[in-house]
């Protein structure tokens, strides 16, 4: 939970190996993802993040996920993100899409079975539909221009 994933980042920031970090449903919470965010920050190694199927955003909770967007800020190594099932709200998702917006490593996103709203899926259809991104973004859902809306995508 929270305060393990607090002690297992500490000690995270010593390592400078790991690469994969698989943390999905341990019940993480917007503490847990705040710590995640100091981690990711910290010019740590990892290019593969699950936190699937916990509770970062529960609650209408925002920090969690303005921890992860403030991290993707700066983190060059993060290639696949994966945040499905996390109870974001459409205020979180917009945060972490302005955050991806700006981030040039991410490859990688899984978002869906989360809150969405409108203007969240406005804005990551913009996100997907920019031709001026260097690698493009790849994620488990499909917007759509038509009806604002997201499609779980099935490969």
């Amino acid at each position: 939970r929270d305060e393990g994933v607090r002690q297992l980042v500490s000690f995270l920031l010593e390592n400078k190996t790991l690469r994969v970090l698989d943390l999905r449903c341990n019940e993480l919470g917007a503490d847990g993802a705040r710590h995640l965010g100091t981690l990711l920050a910290d010019d740590c190694q990892i290019s593969r993040l699950n936190l699937s199927c916990n509770r970062i955003g529960e609650k209408d909770n925002v920090s969690g996920a303005q921890a992860i967007a403030d991290a993707l800020l700066t983190n060059r190594m993060l290639q696949h993100l994966d945040l499905n099932g996390n109870v974001l709200c459409g205020k979180a998702l917009l945060v972490l899409a302005n955050a991806i917006d700006q981030n040039s490593t991410l490859e990688t996103l899984a978002l869906f079975h989360n809150h969405w709203d409108q203007p969240s899926a406005i804005r990551f259809h913009q996100i997907f539909s920019d031709r001026a991104r260097v690698l493009p973004l790849r994620a488990d859902f499909i917007t759509s221009d038509q009806t604002t809306s997201i499609i779980c995508k099935v490969d």
